[in-house]
């Protein structure tokens, strides 16, 4: 304010002691604003507007500096505009247009497709084969260690107090523990120190002095902390006590960023480890950058409508999607509704005409001795409300509620129907029951309708849709396909790809049928990322069996996808850092949340079961049962190999911005 004038031009004059505000705002939302002046006064912080006020001297010069910085690094042309308001009164208004030049490297240095911004990031790459060149020279990701790999140590903090789980009143005990320093996990034992502890009883004065992992911890192993109990508060089901826990002694390990491995179509780059500028916003959504693929597309995975400051590492509802909640996130799903036959491990699958019976008797040994189940003389076949193919028990002459122990030879003689159901719903798995051989074990014979054929190409042919795929489906068609990216339809920048539900059977251990309901069947994703000692992993995102290849055209597969979306594979997940029943908290693709991947481990006859491999909470890979409906679906899309970008780096308050 110069010259006893206003801004700009000669206008109204001010007076000695007038209170004068200078605003400056920027209607297009582009860039932020911080300043400094010559009083003292300063904000560094990023302001979406200013609003500076002083009073005025004729003696005295007030320098003022006012910054500008680009909401996404990217350069910006845009307005300014500028109120001074004298006394509470607007007295002047005027625009400037300005020129920001971003902190981007990409855009700065002419990258504007984003595959090639992602690969020059890796190092500050002058060009695309350079950043290619220095990718290579870091040799092929060793699987075998999660990335980054960890040391836990103990972490003790004296006089806690913990209370029991509501509902769960049984308390785990054991008079010494184990420490595992690579899982991070606790074991109680017994006296010897090596006995495992498994004994469960509610709290009592013979607690003090035990170990405990609570009453919410799976068991007496695999927990993430332990008490020494000192107190006990019997009455409130309560204790206190030293509290053994862990922490991070720091990363073993430095493969973190890009690495090249080989898909179907070529050279495809991977994110590995502790990843932090992977994040795209894209069309109303966040997603993560798995990788660019051979073909040059880039494989994004759903991270959700909102993103926390860690990528969601600590809120993993929003990395779920959901075709019931209207901010499209946080629901859980099954893989699929039943679980009888090697066919439901498929993202589709196959099924018989009717339902038919084993000849041959199953040993079923998942009963709880004390648990009430129903049985009856019958059951009935329907198609439920999702046009799924169902059965459940029914009443011929009797249906009635017990615990398997307590059946009369009268009863087990009748040849009962049962599907281990605690209540009478439909079945995932249907038994007839020939005897009973111990409290919690019958021989059984399954009923099913996964194909009893040794034909393969049967079994796997892909003639339904696994409940996951229906979501997907779901979800692609009333989100993407209604969204918009800068005014353009977000599905005319995804393309086709390859998704892979490798359903190829390891020849060991002789659990290769791939069809009976009588032996187990163990796929080769089990094989190599399960069963495979420590230091013998391995991953792959081939995917040889073109059945097992899902996409939309036959070009990439086997044309069997109504939309261009999928899930991620285990073998991905492996890549990425993970590793079977390994905690990896600082792993990229690591939520709070559990997710399916399409990837299956195996049939299990003794328990009528599929199952497919998962991510956990911690960072580890896992699995469940296809029935299990508490994980999340994070779909997984391939963008055009010619995608630009506007702006962001990739960090995930910074996200890269899709032209």
């Amino acid at each position: 304010l110069t010259n006893d004038y206003l801004l700009e031009e000669e206008g109204e004059l001010l007076d000695e002691n007038d209170i004068v505000t200078l605003e400056i705002t920027n209607p297009e939302n582009k860039i932020y604003f911080s300043y400094i002046d010559s009083k003292g006064n300063e904000n560094t912080s990023q302001n979406e507007s200013l609003a500076l006020t002083y009073t005025y001297n004729k003696n005295e010069t007030v320098n003022i500096k006012v910054f500008t910085e680009s909401r996404n690094d990217s350069n910006v042309n845009t307005t300014l505009h500028f109120k001074v308001i004298k006394n509470g009164n607007i007295a002047q208004e005027y625009n400037k247009e300005i020129f920001v030049l971003g902190n981007n490297y990409c855009l700065n240095n002419g990258f504007t497709k984003l595959s090639d911004c992602i690969l020059v990031t890796e190092n500050l790459s002058n060009t695309v084969n350079n950043a290619k060149a220095f990718i290579n020279s870091k040799g092929s990701p060793n699987v075998n260690e999660t990335a980054p790999t960890y040391e836990y140590a103990e972490l003790i903090t004296e006089n806690q107090v913990y209370t029991g789980t509501t509902g769960h009143p049984s308390w785990s005990s054991g008079e010494k523990y184990v420490f595992d320093s690579i899982t991070g996990s606790f074991a109680l034992k017994e006296a010897d120190g090596t006995t495992n502890a498994s004994s469960y009883s509610y709290l009592s004065e013979n607690f003090v002095g035990m170990y405990t992992c609570g009453t919410d911890d799976a068991g007496y192993r695999n927990c993430n902390k332990i008490y020494k109990i000192k107190n006990v508060d019997v009455a409130n089901n309560k204790i206190t006590g030293t509290r053994i826990t862990y922490k991070i002694n720091g990363s073993l390990d430095s493969q973190v960023g890009l690495y090249k491995i080989a898909d179907d179509y070529g050279d495809s780059y991977i994110y590995r480890g502790d990843v932090s500028n992977n994040n795209v916003k894209f069309g109303n959504y966040y997603w993560k950058i798995m990788r660019i693929n051979g073909d040059g597309s880039i494989r994004l995975i759903f991270n959700g409508v909102a993103l926390n400051a860690d990528g969601n590492r600590t809120k993993g509802i929003y990395a779920a999607i959901s075709n019931s909640n209207s901010n499209g996130t946080g629901t859980s799903y099954f893989y699929n509704q039943l679980q009888s036959g090697p066919t439901y491990v498929g993202y589709m699958y196959n099924e018989s005409d009717t339902l038919w019976q084993t000849s041959e008797l199953i040993t079923y040994n998942y009963f709880a001795e004390n648990t009430e189940y129903y049985y009856a003389d019958g059951y009935e076949e329907y198609v439920d409300a999702n046009g799924f193919r169902r059965f459940k028990l029914k009443k011929n002459s009797l249906l009635f509620k017990k615990k398997l122990k307590d059946l009369t030879s009268e009863e087990l003689e009748l040849k009962l129907y049962t599907c281990r159901n605690i209540n009478d719903s439909a079945c995932a798995i249907l038994m007839k029951i020939d005897s009973r051989i111990n409290n919690t074990t019958i021989k059984a014979h399954y009923l099913s309708y996964s194909p009893n054929t040794s034909d393969l190409s049967i079994v796997n042919a892909n003639n339904y849709d696994s409940f996951a795929k229906r979501q997907l489906d779901l979800w692609y068609r009333d989100k993407l396909m209604n969204t918009l990216n800068n005014n353009k339809p977000v599905t005319d920048y995804i393309v086709d790809g390859t998704w892979c539900n490798d359903r190829s059977i390891t020849r060991t251990n002789n659990y290769n049928s791939g069809y009976l309901l009588s032996t187990a069947t163990f796929f080769a994703p089990r094989s190599r990322l399960l069963d495979s000692a420590s230091s013998n992993i391995s991953a792959t995102v081939m995917c040889s069996n073109v059945n097992d290849r899902f996409s939309t055209t036959s070009t990439y597969g086997n044309a069997k996808l109504t939309y261009p979306i999928g899930l991620i594979t285990a073998d991905e997940i492996v890549f990425a850092g993970g590793k079977y029943n390994v905690k990896n908290e600082n792993n990229w693709l690591r939520t709070s949340g559990l997710f399916l991947t399409m990837t299956p481990v195996y049939y299990s006859s003794d328990m009528s079961n599929c199952s497919e491999f998962t991510m956990m909470q911690d960072g580890s890979l896992g699995y469940t049962s296809v029935t299990n409906s508490a994980y999340g679906l994070r779909p997984v899309i391939n963008l055009k190999s010619d995608t630009l970008m506007s702006g962001g780096d990739g960090t995930p308050t910074n996200p890269y911005i899709i032209e």
